[in-house]
């Protein structure tokens, strides 16, 4: 597929110097499904203004506005940001001395929330904010310090991969503050599919990865499929496939029974596209972070 390439370039006045965290860009693709197939058109670079940074965890918002976390205004630290794909604004979200990752839009769209570092430098915890940025927000589920990830299922619960040996998949109220340890041995990407099922990487040893679904009322969960090959980041399609890179192709999977398997949408190594990691999908618009 040939592609018409385009940069938004964004106008910066800060100077940046850039720490240990790994760069990452952000790119935006139109994307249209016909069928059984699945076309990308109209590729964008979104993070020109931070070229050799860090830009991870983008969230869609709303049909334009994309919320990430980057270190484009201190090289020690990550804060939030959002940016409007279509008129190429770029807006700081957060100013604080923590760092703050993964913004996620509540299911009160007044709200989004993110994961802190906290000032120790140890703790990870969840915290909720307004959109407006009318407050400072605040911290949720106060007995936990140990958040990587989170998935909202509704106003009160919320899906947790939770830093522990091993790693740990828990379902929380916030409003009692009260959890349970679900699962063992999750990827970090959780996503709900139509049916209001946790779509979750399990890793069951070093080589064995299955992309799996969980009713999270019942607790029944079913196999997908195997992933690709150390690979852990996926999103859901509107019509209810799911996309996962391996390397610079796009695969995309389809639940048809036993027999289904991955197949290939694209390669994107024209874009310079290397090591296509999270995404984020609005009705139209496909995100892609290229881990480089």
């Amino acid at each position: 597929m040939k592609y018409l390439f385009s940069f938004l370039l964004i106008v910066m006045t800060c100077q940046f110097n850039y720490g240990q965290m790994p760069s990452t860009s952000i790119f935006s693709f139109d994307f249209e499904l016909e069928g059984d197939s699945l076309y990308l058109n109209n590729p964008a670079y979104l993070t020109s203004f931070n070229a050799n940074g860090y830009n991870n965890q983008p969230s869609f918002f709303n049909r334009y506005e994309v919320y990430f976390s980057t270190n484009m205004y201190n090289d020690t630290l990550t804060e939030i940001a959002k940016l409007n794909i279509l008129t190429k604004r770029l807006y700081r979200v957060t100013n604080t001395i923590e760092s703050e990752f993964s913004p996620t839009l509540s299911p009160d769209p007044r709200f989004f929330s993110t994961v802190r570092i906290e000032r120790n430098g140890r703790d990870q915890s969840l915290w909720l904010y307004p959109v407006d940025r009318s407050s400072y927000g605040r911290r949720l589920l106060e007995d936990l310090d140990n958040v990587g990830y989170h998935l909202w299922l509704s106003e009160e619960e919320v899906a947790l991969f939770l830093v522990t040996n091993p790693i740990s998949m828990a379902i929380a109220n916030v409003e009692t503050g009260n959890y349970n340890i679900i699962l063992k041995n999750i990827g970090r990407c959780l996503r709900l599919n139509q049916n209001g099922e946790i779509i979750f990487v399990h890793k069951l040893s070093t080589k064995d990865w299955y992309l799996k679904k969980m009713d999270p009322e019942s607790g029944t969960v079913k196999i997908l499929t195997t992933t690709p090959s150390g690979k852990e980041d996926f999103e859901i399609l509107p019509d209810g496939s799911i996309i996962m890179g391996n390397g610079s192709e796009l695969l995309r999977y389809v639940d048809r029974g036993v027999n289904a398997q991955w197949q290939k949408v694209d390669d994107l190594k024209s874009l310079g596209i290397k090591n296509i990691s999270r995404m984020a999908i609005s009705e139209e618009k496909l995100i892609i972070v290229d881990a480089k």
